[in-house]
Formats: C-alpha cells, sequence, structure tokens
C-alpha cells in the first residue's frame, strides 16, 4: 500500500467480511480520505447486519460512507449481476468524489479460485487471475491484498478487535466458484498455494507473448479464412476467441473456437448465431460478424432524384453495372431492399434474386440492404450492381443506384 496518493479521494468496497473489513483498516490506518461503498442485496436475512456493521465502523471512525439498496429486478447468474452492479455503483462514487480509484478486497485465494475456473471454462481472458490493477467502467481497480490469504485478513481482524460478518451464502455449494474454494482451494496448504501463483505468473507471460502473436493477425488479415488456415491452429483459435468477443462481445469457449475452425474448412457458406445480437457468417472463402437486423427500407420517387440515403446512393453518372434507364411509365419508382421472394426478368429468363446474388458471390450480410428499384407495376427492373432487367437496358442511363 506503499506510494499512495493521499492527497487523493479513494472508493473502498466494503462487504462487511473479513477481507473488506481488513482492507477498510489497514487503509485508514494509512491516513488515506476514504468513501465506503456498501452494496446490501437483500438477499439474505443478515444482509442488513453486514450493512450496520460497515455503518457502525464509519462512524466510529468519521469516515464518509455510501449505501445502496439493491432492488433491480435479475435474471440468470445473479453473482454475474450483482458484480456487475456493485461496480456501476464504484464507477457513479468516482465520479460523484471525483476519486482516484477503487480498492476492493480481492486475496490470494480468490485470485487462485479466478485462475482455477478460468482454466475450468477454458474462455479466453485479458488475464489469468486478478490483476493488481485493472480498468473497469473507466475506473481504476486496485487489489492489494493479493499477497494475504483469506485466513490471514481474519486473523488481523481477530488481532486488531475488528467486527467482521460471514457471507453464509458462500457456504453453499450452488455456484462454480464456491464449488471450488470449497472442493479445492480450502485443503490447499501455503507452499501449494504460492506454487499456483508462480503458475498464475508463468501463465500471464505466455499469454503475452500469444497476445503479440496475435496483433500480427490482426494487422494482416482482411477476413480471408485461406489466410488463418496458414498459421497455426492453437493460435488461430485464440485469434477467433480474441476476435468475437471484440466485435460481438460474446466470450466463447476454446471448444467452440475449435468448432468454428473445422466449420470455416467446408465449402459451403454458413450462418450461425453468436447471440441474440450478432450472427457469424462464412461467405465466399471470408469470415464475418454482422449484427442482426431486420432492416426494412423503401424510398418512393415521382421523378429522378440524386443524392444519399443510408443504405445507397443515387448519382447522374457510374459504371454501367450501376446505371439503368427510367422511364416515364415507370414512375413512381420505389427503392429498396431486396426480399427473398423478388425475381428479375432476364434476357435468358425469370431470376430470383437469391440466386443471381449466389452466382455473382454477394456476402450473405450484405444483401439484407442490397438495393433494388420497383417500378410502379411492382416489377423489379434493377438491381445495384449487378444490372437491369431486359426491358430497361440501354445505353443512355439516367440513374446510377450503388450500394
Amino acid at each position: 500500500m506503499e506510494n499512495l496518493e493521499k492527497d487523493k479521494v479513494w472508493i473502498v468496497g466494503v462487504s462487511g467480511g473479513a477481507d473488506s473489513m481488513a482492507l477498510l483498516d489497514m487503509l485508514r490506518r494509512q491516513k488515506l480520505s476514504l468513501v465506503v461503498a456498501h452494496m446490501n442485496y437483500k438477499k439474505r436475512d443478515t444482509a442488513d447486519r453486514d450493512m450496520n456493521g460497515v455503518i457502525d465502523y464509519c462512524k466510529k471512525y468519521k469516515i464518509l460512507y455510501e449505501i445502496r439498496l439493491q432492488e433491480k429486478e435479475h435474471k440468470g447468474n445473479f453473482q454475474a449481476f450483482a458484480r456487475e452492479q456493485r461496480y456501476l455503483f464504484f464507477a457513479e462514487l468516482v465520479k460523484k468524489y471525483q476519486a482516484a480509484g477503487v480498492f476492493v478486497a480481492h486475496h490470494m485465494d480468490d485470485h487462485i479460485e479466478t485462475y482455477l475456473l478460468q482454466k475450468q471454462r477454458n474462455n479466453l481472458v485479458d488475464a489469468y487471475g486478478l490483476q493488481e490493477e485493472s480498468i473497469l467502467y473507466g475506473c481504476c481497480i486496485k487489489r492489494c491484498l493479493l499477497a494475504y490469504t483469506k485466513a490471514d485478513l481474519e486473523t488481523y481482524c481477530i488481532n486488531h478487535g475488528i467486527c467482521f460478518f460471514l457471507d453464509e451464502s458462500n457456504l453453499s455449494n450452488t455456484y462454480q466458484r464456491n464449488r471450488i474454494r470449497h472442493q479445492v482451494v480450502e485443503h490447499l496448504t501455503m507452499q501449494e498455494k504460492l506454487k499456483i501463483c508462480e503458475e498464475i505468473k508463468s501463465s500471464n507471460r505466455n499469454l503475452l507473448k500469444r497476445k503479440e502473436e496475435v496483433k500480427k493477425i490482426y494487422n494482416k488479415w482482411n477476413f480471408e479464412i485461406s489466410y488463418l488456415q496458414k498459421e497455426e491452429r492453437s493460435l488461430c483459435y485464440y485469434f477467433l476467441q480474441d476476435w468475437i468477443k471484440k466485435e460481438s462481445k460474446k466470450q466463447i469457449s476454446l471448444a467452440e473456437a475449435k468448432t468454428i475452425f473445422q466449420q470455416i474448412q467446408v465449402k459451403k457458406n454458413w450462418m450461425r448465431n453468436i447471440n441474440d445480437k450478432y450472427s457469424l457468417i462464412k461467405s465466399y472463402g471470408k469470415l464475418y460478424i454482422s449484427e442482426k437486423s431486420n432492416i426494412y427500407y423503401t424510398d418512393t420517387y415521382h421523378q429522378l432524384w440524386y443524392g444519399d440515403q443510408p443504405y445507397y446512393r443515387c448519382l447522374q453518372e457510374g459504371e454501367r453495372k450501376n446505371g439503368v434507364f427510367i422511364k416515364e411509365d415507370d414512375f413512381p419508382i420505389t427503392i429498396r431492399n431486396a426480399r427473398n421472394q423478388d425475381i428479375i426478368q432476364l434476357s435468358y429468363g425469370r431470376k430470383k434474386l437469391n440466386r443471381w446474388f449466389i452466382d455473382n458471390k454477394i456476402p450473405l450480410h450484405e444483401r439484407k440492404t442490397w438495393p433494388v428499384i420497383e417500378n410502379c407495376k411492382g416489377k423489379i427492373i434493377f438491381v445495384a450492381n449487378l444490372g437491369c432487367d431486359i426491358e430497361h437496358f440501354s445505353n443512355n442511363m439516367n440513374l446510377f443506384v450503388i450500394k
């Protein structure tokens, strides 16, 4: 805890447990300007007991405190929800008090639990275990107790006469983290814990090297699957995990990355869901992540018009493949996005637009916004970048539409 800026305000997260109460007392003894942040989730009968214990300590030493009663509804994993709400609360207080950062009471046992959980899930991580300092929601998060075990912090509280409380929910094996704690970490000797901490350091050094190698892929990759096929497989798996996480915020496992890598080897184009918002698309030798949306646009014109719209541009001149001759009896024309049932009449017969897109290798994710022109009779007379129907082919084109 040396070299801390004592002229700054610091937020400290305090639950009332031995670890956070020990942290609070240590920081107080450093004569730091503190604001205690306590979240009461109202999930236990003893939640108010913990809250009141924190308040009593703060009143005794005249420390400013902020209490947040968590009343929002949640679905799914409560621990993940609670963590998000807790750190959002911290971020609010950092802004309110112009604080330098936030102290949290993670210790060596938490560090090891996190590492073992990461290894078990085989997910992509920014770092193994817990970092002494990190940025979350724009706030500097400091963890200065990683050299202490939970037992060390309980002993500290007892020796200094600090009241602390047990969170009974931690005794349950409902959560995977709790199972790792009770079945593994609590049975480790101090020597075994220190050995795992060294393993974490080594894993982080290897992770840093891998990140540097992945940077090289990012610098060269232009969505071409053939480029990935030249790289080492384990590096490709890591790259896919990293890229999907960056583009869609979805954390995929190593097993999922391996499955995706196998799927991109086949010639067939495909689309698969990443989450509710994004899709992963393999199309003509390239791999894309596209945002899902029911895009629908339709613009009606009673005369020739030139200008820009969100999904297309109308020009007076351009390349032949983007041009069409609009006749007077075509008006009003409608420029809209292509639809599955669309058909155009070409010189050799009627053609489904979807088939025309396939023949011209138009990527799947681009087709949903592709502009077409429909005349007043409801006929598709032009498809951007592909051409016009048999009745509108001309050397005197008066409208050019670019996607």
